[in-house]
């Protein structure tokens, strides 16, 4: 009964995908090529040719860096090899025009929709620990969700596959974390989104005295992904560390409609519709300490990730301090998020867990307020006329910025809410405990310097 029902979702999850990702591109897809082109072109040392300086020599049609690890590149450059169509760009006056093949659409989709369905799959089997009927109605959840549908399928970002090894590794947290720890060191090597969450293990390792299996399994793990490079070429090291390492300086979040940082939102709008002495609105400073709430709901956080017995809960309330803060968000971070905070709703409770179940839908519920056919023809030459139409009456097509700014400011607000209410009664103990051992030590001290 619950298979056929898990069937059922696969099905029209897949076929929704299936009828949207050949028609359909982001602007990340036709630069996946200029990466891959790359790699197959430099091989070992593709890391040293990966930065913006080489943007314009090497062929890509923007000058955004490969920033992740060397998983990601493997992939394309072996998808690249099966589909080699030409990425078109040019200037036509004071327009830019970016169009992609539809192979290769079809080509990085695939390995998406695969790692998306996976992902539904290892969710089911996670929740059916606790109950079938659980599973089956999280993986629907998970794959029926307009914002994991529109990146995998529409859009065409790689989220889902760094967090599938992340989602196989909670399956081996208790019994075998050797395993759970070369997962979770691959799933950051897919992506550096994965870093809270793969922290969050090693706590939860530490708790139950197998930290130094998980953490050795999980840095085995990473280098292995990055030695054929530096085994290959390894003047390209210092080039790779300084890549995956790089953090772009704070500022303004434009385009609005792409920020899903309430805050981040919010001062770029200020800044950009009020003048001071004929001036923007200085309001740089809401995004330029953004690590000051990141570190208050971390302190706050940390008790109850410390004690926590569910892996899944821990990684969730990880990852959620990071799309809550950090200063620039995109749609694609709210992946992972959805399928934790999902995995989470058994241990939150019934309030928490339905104030988890309505963040996620809330960012499903972009992709149905934007005018998602932009990207149906944006960046294909001889666009689908119709599949275009039906997408248009299928969202609400808003363009106004200060509704993007509303949407940001609820989602942010809605984690912000989440993780005081999950997390607050923890603290007070745990902090005051600390305090009090602190004071114990001071006062311990403090009379052996006065006997002496």
């Amino acid at each position: 009964m619950h298979r056929a029902l898990l069937a059922i979702v696969i099905a029209v999850g897949l076929a929704l995908r299936i009828a949207v990702a050949p028609y359909s591109t982001g602007s990340d897809i036709p630069q996946f090529a200029g990466f891959a082109d790359t790699f197959l072109r430099h091989g070992a040392c593709f890391y040293s040719f990966a930065d913006s300086e080489h943007s314009e020599e090497e062929g890509w049609p923007y000058n955004w860096p490969y920033l992740y690890g060397p998983v990601w590149a493997y992939i394309l450059a072996t998808l690249r090899l099966a589909a080699p169509s030409q990425v078109e760009f040019y200037w036509e006056g004071s327009n830019y025009y970016v169009y992609v093949g539809r192979s290769w659409i079809v080509a990085v989709k695939s390995v998406l929709i695969a790692a998306d369905t996976a992902v539904a799959l290892l969710i089911y089997r996670l929740a059916s620990r606790r109950s079938r009927r659980l599973g089956v109605f999280l993986a629907a959840a998970y794959y029926l969700n307009p914002m994991t549908i529109y990146i995998s399928s529409i859009y065409g970002m790689f989220d889902q596959l760094a967090l599938l090894p992340l989602l196989a590794a909670l399956l081996y947290m208790d019994d075998k974390p050797r395993m759970a720890g070369a997962l979770a060191g691959l799933s950051f090597m897919v992506k550096q989104t994965m870093g809270p969450p793969t922290l969050a293990l090693a706590i939860y390792a530490w708790r139950r005295g197998s930290l130094r299996v998980f953490a050795a399994a999980a840095i085995a793990a990473a280098a292995a992904t990055a030695l054929p490079l530096l085994l290959l070429c390894p003047s390209s090291a210092p080039k790779m560390l300084e890549l995956m390492t790089e953090a772009p300086e704070p500022g303004y979040t434009r385009p609005l409609v792409y920020s899903f940082n309430g805050l981040s939102s919010l001062a770029t709008y200020l800044h950009d519709k009020c003048s001071c002495n004929g001036g923007g609105l200085d309001t740089l400073w809401m995004i330029k300490y953004w690590w000051v709430p990141a570190a208050f709901l971390a302190l706050l956080a940390l008790p109850r990730i410390a004690r926590e017995d569910d892996a899944a809960v821990a990684a969730a309330l990880a990852y959620t301090i990071f799309t809550a803060t950090y200063w620039r968000v995109n749609h694609q971070y709210l992946v992972p998020l959805v399928a934790l905070l999902l995995l989470s709703l058994p241990r939150l409770g019934r309030r928490l867990g339905l104030l988890a179940f309505i963040t996620t839908l809330w960012a499903g519920f972009w992709p149905i307020a934007f005018p998602t056919s932009w990207w149906f023809h944006v960046h294909i030459k001889n666009p689908d006329l119709d599949v275009w139409k039906i997408v248009d009456r299928l969202t609400l097509m808003i363009f106004d910025e200060a509704f993007y700014v509303e949407y940001s400011l609820i989602l942010t607000g809605l984690q912000y809410l989440l993780l005081v209410a999950a997390t607050y009664r923890y603290a007070p103990a745990t902090y005051g405990r600390l305090a009090r051992a602190v004071a114990r030590a001071l006062g311990s001290m403090r009379k052996r310097i006065v006997f002496t």
